[in-house]
């Protein structure tokens, strides 16, 4: 093994230690986020059926968290907290688009990649400042407990 696969591997492990002791230590605490706690939260995943044809519209006005899932498994979870340019439709549709920003990066062209398998989830977290800054704390505890292979791969 190459230096930069060691490198790699305890940066992952690093990364994934700190994500499990956020999201351990909120949960043992019984930690609200957004007056819920993180067993509330993870109650409030929607199904909206294949990313490629799912109805994005009623999530246009809206931050939370998205997760992809291919084949039962819980592949990715992403934020989207872009609360005034289209919120969690905007995110969601970038990866559809066949030229856009969403493919710019790893993530994104290994999502649009399997556009055909992915079955996507939602998690409305709100539409205020304070739903984008609960958004962040809710996509390290649910990295954490999903532990989703192409987040650990692609970042």
């Amino acid at each position: 093994m190459g230096f930069k696969n060691v490198l790699s591997e305890i940066l992952h492990a690093t990364v994934d230690t700190a994500l499990r002791a956020a999201g351990n230590a909120a949960a043992a605490s019984g930690e609200g986020i957004g007056g819920r706690t993180v067993a509330q939260w993870d109650r409030c995943w929607e199904c909206i059926g294949p990313l490629k044809t799912a109805n994005l519209t009623p999530y246009n006005h809206c931050v939370g968290l998205y997760r992809h899932v291919v084949h039962g498994k819980t592949m990715y979870i992403g934020r989207a907290i872009e609360l005034y340019n289209g919120g969690i439709r905007k995110r969601l549709s970038d990866y559809r688009r066949e030229n856009g920003s969403a493919r710019k990066h790893t993530s994104g062209r290994t999502i649009n990649a399997n556009l055909d398998d992915i079955i996507t989830y939602v998690m409305v977290v709100g539409d205020t400042e304070q739903a984008i800054e609960d958004t962040k704390r809710l996509e390290a505890i649910f990295v954490a407990k999903y532990r989703p292979e192409w987040n650990k791969l692609l970042k």
